[in-house]
């Protein structure tokens, strides 16, 4: 039985990726469930009945909750709605999984990771360390451990950039793109 009806599923930005469905589990479609780094089972809300979003070709598709355990080595194995075989756990095997940002509740003070600011990042500009313009942001992608800005450069072509606590000096203020509040990062070597 459903303790939560989905209404409407919430848009990316409003949505915070916190895991990465692993390798079946059993014979009853559960899956193994890795948590991404800095979330865990205790800072993120998930019960039997309530949503996660697993992103499919794009898109967040919401599945429900039927069971969650933790694993003592830190992840969790999963059962989720209408997956009910090892061949469809298989298909989900490497996916993102999201929740609403309002599920989490011990939220990083990484800016990064709040809301998946760095979806947002999207159509601002970029400076370089000495406030030089590099271009616009059209892109992000997030891999384990790594964030890649496709940056349009003023020429014309298309530069890929690291953005971690490392390189950022600035974030921009506020969700409109303006030049006046443009994200600043120390860019490495040879990568402009």
């Amino acid at each position: 039985m459903r303790s939560k009806e989905l209404k409407a599923a919430p848009a990316r930005q409003d949505c915070v990726w916190i895991a990465t469905l692993r390798k079946p589990v059993g014979i009853k479609g559960r899956v193994a469930f890795a948590w991404r780094d800095p979330f865990s089972f205790d800072s993120v809300q998930l019960s039997e009945g309530s949503f996660a979003f697993i992103e499919r070709d794009g898109l967040l598709v919401p599945y429900e909750i039927e069971d969650l355990e933790e694993r003592g080595d830190g992840s969790a194995t999963v059962a989720l709605g209408l997956v009910d075989t090892v061949n469809g756990a298989k298909a989900l095997q490497g996916l993102r999984v999201y929740v609403p940002q309002e599920s989490v509740l011990d939220a990083p003070s990484d800016a990064l990771y709040q809301g998946d600011l760095a979806q947002l990042l999207v159509g601002h500009y970029v400076e370089d360390e000495a406030g030089k313009p590099v271009g616009e942001v059209l892109h992000v992608d997030q891999y384990p451990m790594n964030i890649v800005l496709t940056v349009a450069r003023h020429e014309g072509e298309e530069v890929l950039l690291p953005l971690s606590d490392e390189l950022l000096i600035e974030m921009p203020q506020g969700q409109t793109p303006s030049k006046d509040s443009p994200l600043r990062l120390r860019i490495p070597e040879g990568l402009l």
